[in-house]
């Protein structure tokens, strides 16, 4: 069971969080403007900012700092704030995961340069994969309930130098909390967003948001990873299951 500590690690933590999400609207804003204009984007952004807010105390804690995953975790639930402002707009499902897609394309591209040459050669590092396998350990324990459980998966060097299977997804555990099962298969599609944009080869055939029983990343070097929009023709949203 969490204790009160654990339970309102968000909520204590408020201030950074609301810097954070406030520098990253920042760098995805021009995405909506170019849907909403100038004027709207502001009220959007506005609300978007109190959804998130309203979110805080519903996001479940999977060990603070010390779990890498829980920027994961708070990235999603800036991704959940803006469906359900989206939502209240009008926009349908399929066009709020568009402007997702774009807004997160939109925060990779502005990373700097020695960050987008960076991570292609992290992933792929032996340090890396040695240090996942650690984690994976911690992972199989399920001390949070709500948490990812993963495995490494060693590649051969010529389908894939590396890999993940995940499981059980705390994105997927959390929306399906907040009644956003529905929205998951298209905040999987961002990875392709981020994939490209570092310039690592991701292949992913299925993902638990889609309803399969595992995601299965595999990264290859020298790949290049196909555009996450539109979906149709990825292999991971033709199997798409979700109720």
């Amino acid at each position: 069971m969490s204790s009160d500590i654990d339970s309102s690690y968000y909520v204590d933590n408020k201030p950074k969080l609301m810097k954070q999400f406030g520098k990253a609207i920042i760098l995805t804003e021009s995405v909506l403007k170019q849907y909403y204009g100038e004027e709207k984007t502001e009220n959007l952004i506005s609300d978007i900012k109190t959804e998130f807010d309203n979110l805080l105390p519903e996001i479940p804690y999977i060990g603070g700092k010390k779990n890498g995953l829980t920027f994961n975790l708070v990235g999603s639930a800036y991704g959940l704030a803006t469906i359900k402002v989206l939502e209240r707009k009008g926009q349908s499902e399929r066009d709020i995961g568009k402007i997702l897609y774009e807004m997160n394309e939109s925060f990779y591209k502005s990373k700097s340069p020695f960050l987008k040459w960076l991570y292609p050669r992290i992933i792929f590092s032996k340090f890396i994969f040695k240090r996942g396998k650690k984690k994976t350990e911690k992972s199989q324990l399920k001390k949070y309930p709500e948490d990812w459980v993963f495995e490494m998966v060693k590649g051969d060097g010529v389908n894939f130098d590396v890999g993940i299977n995940y499981t059980e997804c705390g994105i997927c555990k959390f929306y399906e909390k907040m009644g956003a099962k529905k929205d998951v298969p298209y905040l999987c599609l961002t990875d392709y967003a981020m994939a490209r944009v570092f310039g690592i080869g991701l292949i992913r055939t299925q993902t638990l948001g889609n309803g399969a029983p595992v995601c299965d990343f595999r990264f290859k070097k020298n790949y290049k990873t196909p555009s996450g929009w539109p979906p149709d023709s990825l292999e991971e949203f033709r199997m798409k299951k979700v109720d």
